[in-house]
């Protein structure tokens, strides 16, 4: 602006404006300014040279507008000199604009307030997210070098086991019926087993009826036990006649787990051999063959060493159609 003030008369106010009007016009720029002021200083985030260019905009916007502000009021001045200038508003309603300037500090303040709130809430929830991602990351990388291991340390005991069993098992149309581990598998796979045959071959049904089974299996081996207590005595641990009645009662009454003992028992109580297939042998074993009075068509179970970190195991093998 010159010294003599020429500049004033090159001011442009919005038409219809009055001097309460412009100079609440003027407050409400003036506080727009700060809070744009305050945000450019925010976005510089802690970076001196980007908070230093962020002073010298706001300095400088301040200087603008404290000159087009001074303009305005000096050309309001000369308008008003000349007549030309609109009518002051009334004075309830310039009472009401004063309330209104009074309380829009206030309500500025407030609307800065909930900008922070937001943007602190954004941060926050941005820095879970990541933290959320980081640990995901973290774990999938666990897991692909989990992988890359069991990748480089081949097929486990379990699954090789398997594999040779059903090589041998596939081609004469037969699978392994998986039987629950716990001490009485033998039992239950035998169980399951007869079932088997009771039920035409279907499957579910046997497995409903084997369920229980394996507790009157038990009595029946048993009872063989002790009635050719001679013949098997000599294949017992620590044989005494109290140890083999010890042993019997067991059979009878416990989880604990049966072999080839038990599964001779069986066979003879039951006059019907049982095969018993592994990974080891191509063909089955068989115990009670050549029975006399034995059954035709076997009962077959799988043998496995690797089936449960555990031990050895047994499970019902059955036509291939149904092991599912």
């Amino acid at each position: 602006m010159s010294q003599d003030g020429s500049e004033a008369e090159h001011a442009v106010l919005p038409s219809g404006e009055n001097r309460d009007e412009m100079e609440k016009r003027h407050k409400a720029e003036q506080r727009e300014l700060e809070l744009k002021g305050r945000a450019l200083v925010k976005q510089a985030n802690k970076n001196k040279k980007k908070v230093a260019e962020a002073e010298a905009s706001i300095l400088q916007m301040r200087y603008e507008l404290r000159d087009r502000h001074r303009d305005e009021a000096a050309a309001m001045a000369e308008l008003e000199e000349q007549g030309l200038a609109p009518a002051a508003a009334d004075a309830g309603a310039a009472a009401a604009e004063a309330a209104q300037q009074a309380r829009a500090p206030e309500a500025d303040a407030a609307a800065l307030r909930k900008a922070q709130e937001d943007e602190e809430r954004e941060k926050r929830r941005a820095k879970a997210q990541r933290k959320k991602d980081k640990a995901r990351e973290k774990e999938l990388e666990k897991e692909r070098r989990r992988e890359e291991e069991r990748a480089a340390a081949g097929p486990d005991a379990r699954t090789v086991e398997l594999e040779a069993l059903s090589a041998n098992l596939l081609p004469r149309g037969l699978a392994v019926a998986p039987i629950r581990s716990d001490g009485n598998c033998l039992y239950r796979a035998v169980a399951h087993q007869l079932a088997v045959a009771a039920h035409g071959g279907d499957g579910a049904a046997a497995a409903a009826a084997a369920e229980d089974g394996h507790a009157g299996l038990r009595r029946v081996a048993a009872a063989h036990l002790r009635e050719h207590a001679a013949e098997f005595m000599p294949f017992v641990e620590a044989c005494d006649e109290g140890a083999y009645e010890a042993y019997c009662a067991l059979v009878e009454g416990s989880a604990e787990w049966g072999g080839e003992v038990e599964l001779r028992a069986l066979s003879r109580a039951l006059r019907v051999p049982i095969e018993v297939w592994s990974a080891a042998a191509a063909q089955p074993m068989v115990v009670g063959e050549g029975e006399e009075g034995g059954a035709a068509a076997p009962l077959r179970v799988s043998y496995h060493q690797h089936y449960y970190a555990l031990g050895e195991h047994y499970n019902s093998v059955v036509p291939l159609r149904h092991s599912t």
